[in-house]
């Protein structure tokens, strides 16, 4: 008699439990049903407007012959090699050093492959220009300087070009505004100065023509001819203002 009588209380008491239970939760549904619900705030547009002229970025690139992966010191040479390289440093921790790049051993068709972001032999450019050469950039050649000319930058470009001296090969052809540097057919290390002809007697020639006839500093503006500047000597690429030489025009 006594083990039945728990048996019901403890029913009883479980019975009790979920009344209860279930009499709460219907309490907090009522009051949830009362409780006005809040609007999230939508998310807000995306901004479409168009970034205006004046707030376009700089883009200034820079590309140097002959520098090699672990030449700077942000990949692991610089000072360990003998050639500090601070400010091209801090470029590196300021910004995006990057790891892997797809190049070829030659100034003519990595020169294509950046400016067209194509196969240097798509261009027909797989191989060095040499003065003289039939090879050159192709009239039809859309350039990095044709892209950011389109969307309203001015555009120049200093120092070595390497894709050809016809006049639909020119850089100024090519969505530049302004070129100065060495001729647009020939490398640093392919300009014969006229000391090393003499010292060779390669040319039978008085230094004065050896002169005129180059290498030569060379310009031009869009829709323009090359210009003769000065002659491109050693002592003209040694001078204390031949980092001037390129930068000056490039800042100014």
């Amino acid at each position: 008699m006594r083990v039945a009588t728990r048996k019901i209380l403890r029913t009883l008491a479980l019975f009790t439990s979920c009344l209860s239970l279930l009499s709460g939760y219907a309490r907090a549904q009522e009051s949830r049903s009362q409780t006005p619900e809040v609007e999230e705030p939508a998310e807000a547009a995306p901004d479409t407007t168009p970034i205006a002229a004046d707030k376009k970025p700089n883009v200034v690139f820079i590309l140097a012959d002959n520098v090699g992966y672990g030449d700077l010191g942000s990949y692991g040479g610089g000072e360990l090699r003998g050639a500090p390289t601070p400010r091209l440093d801090e470029f590196a921790q300021q910004g995006m050093r990057l790891t892997q790049y797809l190049v070829e051993p030659g100034c003519t068709p990595s020169r294509a492959a950046l400016m067209t972001a194509q196969y240097s032999i798509r261009n027909g450019l797989s191989l060095i220009i040499a003065p003289g050469t039939t090879n050159t950039l192709s009239g039809h050649a859309f350039t990095m300087g044709d892209m950011f000319h389109q969307l309203g930058y001015a555009t120049a470009i200093f120092g070595k070009w390497h894709l050809g001296s016809e006049p639909q090969s020119l850089p100024t052809s090519h969505g530049f505004d302004e070129f100065y540097g060495i001729p647009p057919d020939t490398s640093w290390d392919s300009s014969t100065y006229v000391s090393t002809i003499q010292l060779t007697h390669s040319i039978p020639a008085p230094p004065e023509v050896l002169l005129a006839k180059g290498p030569q500093i060379v310009e031009a503006t869009a829709g323009g001819p090359l210009r003769t500047v000065k002659p491109f000597t050693p002592e003209v690429r040694r001078a204390k203002s031949t980092t001037n030489l390129w930068t000056s025009p490039s800042i100014s």
